[in-house]
């Protein structure tokens, strides 16, 4: 058995030495690529955070009023804070033709469907046919508008599928803005993905409305769920302001925070404001509400001290909870209207393509408009 020469063997480790210098500076390489393209879609965030788009050719003409029975039957379910039911008069038709607003709002978690985490829910394909049967339904539920939460703007896990441009074409909404609440990107992968709302008609006006972060460090290095509020322009010269909420899933104490946010956009001089969307959050008799140490919750407080009206379903009707869509046990989606409007009817269709259900309803001004 022969050995190496001690030429040979230092020849051996001056190559082992350069392999290593050159592995680990490749590695720095790698890392401040990958942690400039990181920083830099961060710092870019802010300047794309709100989109408001306008796209005539999606616009769709829908039966209106087609289901007016049905829909008095299922908004009999819900009672205003007195205890009394509104009258259900023309609650199917678009303002168009009544002069009541139709709205809704749906998370739709990522377009993944039942499933648990955002890798779920199939191909694309698969994931493009869920989007296919939302739009149908919020097409022919003939909403004047619609708030999304949990819509996919450009993440891989969905396929870079841009969801709210998807659902605005394929259910005929002309009228749309795009608010990113998490924003990031690394080579080959991104997450970017908020709210969206869709109208049939005008979007003059979009502006954040900020939130407290659950971590200040989590709100820097990705994003936070913060809200944003629309003008819509509606015929008639009449306007209203949409707010559209999505507050944290892991604290009660900050979605107290932002519920007080809220109520500040409420007071803001301007048209009246509905505050529409996944809170969260439940009143503190209502099952499974989370108070915090106060006794409080975020829905409570603004139904109380934030100025805000709404229906409440019966706490027992299992058919009026908005989570989970196929175990429903708790009521986190809302409509919330200020003073000057009225909310006249509410329904939760007991769709399935989301952890949640959607909800939809009247909305009604107290006086004439113009």
């Amino acid at each position: 058995m022969t050995q190496d020469s001690p030429m040979q063997e230092a020849t051996v480790n001056t190559w082992r030495q350069r392999v290593g210098r050159w592995s680990l500076l490749l590695l720095i390489a790698v890392f401040l690529s990958l942690t400039g393209c990181y920083t830099s879609s961060r710092l870019m965030s802010s300047s794309r955070a709100i989109q408001v788009f306008d796209n005539p050719s999606y616009n769709s003409v829908v039966n209106l009023g087609a289901t007016g029975v049905s829909a008095v039957q299922r908004a009999s379910h819900w009672r205003d804070a007195s205890g009394t039911r509104p009258s259900m008069a023309d609650t199917t038709q678009s303002f168009s033709k009544s002069g009541r607003l139709r709205i809704g709002a749906y998370n739709i978690a990522h377009g993944r469907g039942n499933g648990s985490d955002n890798w779920d829910g199939g191909n694309q394909g698969e994931r493009e046919d869920r989007l296919r049967e939302i739009a149908a339904f919020l097409r022919d539920s003939e909403l004047d508008v619609v708030v999304l939460n949990e819509v996919d703007f450009d993440s891989s896990w969905s396929h870079r599928v841009n969801q709210a441009e998807f659902l605005a074409r394929e259910a005929g909404f002309p009228y749309r803005v795009e608010h990113r609440n998490f924003d990031a990107a690394l080579p080959f992968y991104s997450w970017r993905f908020g709210n969206a709302v869709l109208s049939r008609h005008p979007i003059s006006a979009a502006r954040l409305v900020e939130h407290p972060a659950y971590a200040r460090w989590e709100g820097i290095l990705a994003g936070q769920k913060n809200g944003v509020v629309c003008t819509v322009d509606l015929p008639n010269d009449n306007q209203v302001r949409v707010l559209a909420v999505h507050l944290s899933h892991r604290s009660e104490r900050t979605r107290i925070a932002s519920a007080r946010m809220i109520a500040e956009e409420r007071k803001r001089e301007g048209p009246p404001l509905i505050a529409i969307g996944d809170f969260n959050s439940t009143p503190t008799d209502f099952p499974h509400a989370e108070p915090d140490a106060s006794g409080q919750t975020a829905l409570s407080w603004l139904l109380g001290e934030g100025g805000f009206t709404t229906l409440f379903p019966a706490t027992e009707d299992i058919g009026q909870m908005t989570y989970s869509s196929t175990t429903p046990v708790r009521v986190i989606d809302w409509i919330l209207v200020d003073d000057e409007l009225r909310l006249l009817s509410q329904e939760v269709p007991p769709l399935t393509l989301s952890d949640h259900r959607p909800i939809i309803g009247v909305v009604g001004w107290k006086s004439h408009q113009k």
